[in-house]
């Protein structure tokens, strides 16, 4: 499962290197664990951590670092962000994510985390 994640990552998720349609949310079209036949993930945070950070050094990144989304962590998320200042983001007790017109939507209702990677200069 771990293996298969990782080559759909490095195919840009649908097949065709540095080809994707990603929303905010990530890609919409990777098979689940179910449409493969497999059962989910259930690893430890630090078996969790571990493969993100195994992924992201693949994908060129130099480290990172995770830390629990909670309620002092929320107050650093822009509300506009630069690239957008036309949409907002908000936390709502919702079970998934979405994105309309106004706003992206974070779920408040799940145990979030932010990575936060350092990329090195080649």
């Amino acid at each position: 499962l771990r293996d298969h994640a990782l080559y759909r990552g490095a195919m840009g998720g649908e097949g065709s290197p540095g080809v994707t349609s990603y929303t905010w949310l990530g890609p919409q079209k990777s098979p689940t664990p179910e449409k493969l036949g497999t059962t989910a993930w259930q690893g430890t945070p630090e078996e969790n951590t571990a493969m993100l950070r195994s992924a992201l050094r693949f994908f060129g990144a130099a480290d990172i670092g995770v830390v629990e989304l909670d309620e002092n962590v929320k107050k650093l998320v822009y509300t506009y962000p630069r690239v957008a200042p036309y949409k907002r983001y908000e936390f709502e007790a919702v079970d998934k994510g979405y994105e309309d017109d106004e706003k992206w939507v974070i779920p408040s209702t799940k145990k979030l985390y932010v990575v936060n990677l350092v990329c090195r200069l080649l």
